[in-house]
C-alpha cells in the first residue's frame, strides 16, 4: 500500500540505492558500483516514461534505456506489489474492475487516474537501481536471466514470500521486507567486503558523535529516533541536515556513535 504514498518513494529510494551499492559487493558485478550509480538516473527517467506511456495506451519509448527496461521486464526482473493474484479468478475480477472504471463518473475516474500515477511514480523509483544493475550485469558478460535475477534480489524482492508470509504480514507490518532485509545485510557483511563495511560503518558513527559534540548538541538533541536511522550533518546555529541510512546497516554507525 506504500505504492500510493507520494512521500514513501523518494525516501525509500535513497535507502535502497545505498543498500544496493553495498549488496553489490556479493554479486558478480562487485566493484562496478560507480557505473550502477551513474546509470540509475537515466534508468529512472526511462522507467517512469515507459510506465506512463503504457498506462496511456501508447507504444513504448524508442530510447536505449526504454529498450533496456522492457528487456529487464521480459526477463522477470521487475518487482510486483499489489498486482499479485492468488488465482486466475482474482486476476479476472481485477481486470473487470478496470473495465468498469472506464465508464465511471468523473470524480471516481479522476481518483483512479491519480492512484495510477502514484503507482507508476513509485514503481519507477523502486525499479531504477535494479535496471541500472541489470545493464551493468549484461555489460560484464552475465546472461539476461542471471542479470535479471541478480537485480531483482539486490534489495527486497516483494515477489518472494515464504509459506507463512501472508499470516506474518497480518501480524507484523513489513515482516517480509524485514526478514529479507536482515538476510541481505547478513549476506553482505559475511561477503568479501564485509570487514571493510563494518569498519567503515563504525568509524562513521565515531565521526558522527564527534561532529555532534563539536556542534554543541547534547545527548538528546537531535532525538534518539532520528539519530538511529539518519546520518546527521550539523549546519550551524543548532540546525542539522539528515541523510537516511540503509536500514540494517544503520546499526554499524550507531555502534560507533554510542
Amino acid at each position: 500500500n506504500t505504492q500510493y504514498n507520494p512521500f514513501f518513494g523518494p525516501w525509500n529510494m535513497k535507502r535502497d540505492v545505498q543498500l544496493a551499492l553495498l549488496a553489490l559487493t556479493t554479486t558478480p558485478i562487485a566493484g562496478h558500483q560507480k557505473t550502477v550509480l551513474k546509470y540509475t538516473a537515466p534508468a529512472l527517467a526511462a522507467v517512469y516514461l515507459n510506465l506512463r506511456r503504457e498506462r496511456g495506451g501508447k507504444p513504448h519509448g524508442q530510447t536505449k534505456w526504454a529498450a533496456i527496461f522492457e528487456e529487464f521486464r521480459r526477463e522477470g526482473g521487475q518487482v510486483g506489489y499489489r498486482d499479485l493474484y492468488r488465482t486466475s479468478g482474482d486476476r479476472v475480477k481485477a481486470l473487470q474492475k478496470e473495465i468498469d472504471l472506464t465508464s465511471a463518473w468523473f470524480p471516481r475516474k479522476a481518483m483512479h487516474a491519480t492512484l495510477n500515477w502514484f503507482s507508476d511514480y513509485n514503481s519507477a523509483l523502486e525499479s531504477a537501481v535494479r535496471v541500472a544493475a541489470y545493464q551493468v550485469g549484461i555489460e560484464q558478460g552475465m546472461t539476461k536471466a542471471r542479470a535479471a535475477a541478480m537485480a531483482k534480489n539486490l534489495t527486497v524482492n516483494f515477489n518472494q514470500k515464504g509459506r507463512l508470509g501472508r499470516k506474518m504480514g497480518a501480524l507484523y507490518s513489513f515482516s517480509n521486507a524485514a526478514a529479507q532485509g536482515t538476510a541481505r545485510v547478513a549476506e553482505t557483511l559475511t561477503g568479501p567486503a564485509g570487514r571493510t563495511i563494518i569498519l567503515g560503518g563504525v568509524s562513521l558513527g565515531v565521526l558522527q558523535a564527534l561532529a555532534l559534540f563539536a556542534a554543541g548538541f547534547d545527548e538528546d538533541d537531535p532525538p534518539q529516533f532520528i539519530r538511529e536511522r539518519n546520518l546527521i550533518v550539523p549546519t550551524g546555529n543548532g540546525g542539522y541536515y539528515t541523510h537516511a541510512m540503509p536500514l540494517g546497516f544503520n546499526v554499524l554507525p550507531n555502534i560507533g556513535r554510542i
